[in-house]
């Protein structure tokens, strides 16, 4: 289903925003000194592609849980679910003989006692469903790329809003608001071989922590937030209509109806006018030669008298 909007659409809290919300009301309920000390993570490993390049997070998310079993006193990170390629993740030896690296990991499987650890795998495994708003009850979360559907960091979308602190596993995927991030200030970076270190940095510095604690507030406040996410996409829209002269196209009934000339409108069946979801309507102008109907009850809708 497409949705044609002649206003920004998001005017109504979606789900990152009705979870940072929740999750905010949580915080006081939890503060610093009184939260588990534990570096706090929930997922999915999805493996579904023989390729390295479309692991697409999943051996992080592993060499993650391999720190809950040997560091379980510092690391509650687990799976939910470990699908697909099972076998692998309990094989040592398929493991070493992967060619995969974890960005500037050249080979994240060789690790002491690796035979050992994939034998108790199910120990990182955790079956139960965690809400949103309980993440708020760890001084620290951490964020691994990929294993939760949408987005390949809606995961750490919604970690700024608990009143923790936030650790990013070492991985070079970007989203729109990385460049106001600040290592330091708004989070720590961390990977396999660093985890334990960075995790007791937070846990031994309350200053540290508080400053992070703080800065991953100001990215949910400036960042993340509903009016930030909205501007975003609106100077985002701005700039597309500037470079491609959009204007010269759609800014009026006739041109409109020029431009999707040729075009099937059908799967176009609402639009957003006023804040409000309306379904497009059948109208009383005909279509003309190589028009599709579909499309001129679309432009129809869009440009009628408010």
């Amino acid at each position: 289903m497409w949705r044609v909007s002649a206003e920004p659409l998001l005017r109504r809290p979606g789900p990152l925003v009705k979870c940072g919300a929740a999750v905010g009301g949580r915080v006081a309920e939890a503060p610093l000194l009184e939260a588990r000390s534990q570096s706090f993570w929930r997922g999915h490993i999805r493996w579904r592609n023989k390729d390295c390049d479309h692991e697409s997070g999943n051996i992080a998310r592993f060499l993650g849980t391999l720190l809950t079993l040997r560091h379980p006193d510092q690391f509650d990170v687990k799976v939910r679910h470990l699908e697909a390629r099972k076998r692998i993740w309990t094989n040592a030896t398929a493991l070493h003989a992967t060619k995969c690296k974890d960005g500037a990991a050249k080979y994240p499987f060789r690790i002491d006692g690796l035979d050992g650890l994939v034998q108790r795998l199910s120990e990182a495994q955790d079956v139960s469903w965690v809400n949103p708003v309980d993440y708020a009850r760890y001084k620290i979360l951490a964020h691994f790329p990929g294993g939760t559907t949408g987005s390949y960091s809606r995961n750490l979308n919604h970690l700024w809003a608990t009143g923790s602190t936030v650790m990013i596993w070492d991985h070079p995927a970007q989203e729109h608001y990385y460049a106001g991030l600040e290592e330091g200030r708004t989070h720590l970076v961390f990977n396999a071989t660093t985890a334990v270190e960075v995790a007791k940095q937070i846990t031994d510095n309350y200053r540290l922590a508080r400053r992070l604690r703080e800065g991953a507030a100001d990215v949910q406040r400036e960042l993340v937030c509903a009016d930030c996410l909205h501007g975003f996409l609106l100077e985002t829209l701005k700039a597309f209509r500037a470079h491609f002269s959009t204007n010269l196209a759609l800014d009026d009934v006739e041109t409109a109806r020029a431009t999707l000339k040729g075009v099937e409108c059908g799967d176009f069946v609402e639009y957003v006018s006023h804040g409000v979801v309306e379904k497009v309507p059948p109208s009383n102008v005909k279509a003309g030669p190589g028009e599709d109907q579909s499309c001129v009850d679309l432009v129809a809708a869009a440009f009628a008298p408010s």
